[in-house]
C-alpha cells in the first residue's frame, strides 16, 4: 500500500522505520528504568503509539512539497447492524470527509 498510494513521496519509510526504532528504545529504556506499575501501563501506551508518533515526527520534518501534513489516528470499528456504534462511524467518516450521501451507504441505516 505504501507504495502504490505513494506516500512514500512524502514520508519515506525509511525515516519512518529509523525513528520508530528510536522511539522503541527509547521506551525500553525506560521501561529498564521503572518499577511503577503506572509508568508501565504507559509505556505500553506508547508502544501501541509508535507507528503514529514515527509518521508525526517524520511529517513535522518533512520539507518542501512534501511539508504541511498532519497525522492523526482514526479507528473504525466494523461488525454487523446493532454492534457499531453509527455515530462514532460516522463521525470518523465525516473527520476523513467522506461526503455524507456517501457515509449513509456504508452505515446500517443507510445501508440496509
Amino acid at each position: 500500500m505504501w507504495a502504490e498510494t505513494k506516500i512514500g513521496d512524502i514520508l519515506p519509510w525509511e525515516d519512518v522505520e529509523r525513528e520508530a526504532e528510536r522511539l522503541l528504545e527509547s521506551t525500553r529504556a525506560n521501561a529498564r528504568d521503572s518499577e511503577n506499575s503506572r509508568a508501565c501501563q504507559e509505556q505500553d501506551d506508547d508502544r501501541i503509539d509508535v507507528l503514529v508518533k514515527s509518521l508525526e515526527t517524520v511529517a513535522k520534518e518533512a520539507e518542501g512539497e512534501s511539508a504541511g501534513w498532519t497525522v492523526k489516528l482514526i479507528i473504525f470499528v466494523g461488525g454487523t447492524c446493532g454492534s457499531v456504534h453509527v455515530q462514532t462511524f460516522n463521525s470518523n467518516l465525516k473527520e476523513l470527509r467522506v461526503v455524507e450521501s456517501k457515509r449513509n451507504a456504508m452505515t446500517c441505516s443507510g445501508g440496509s
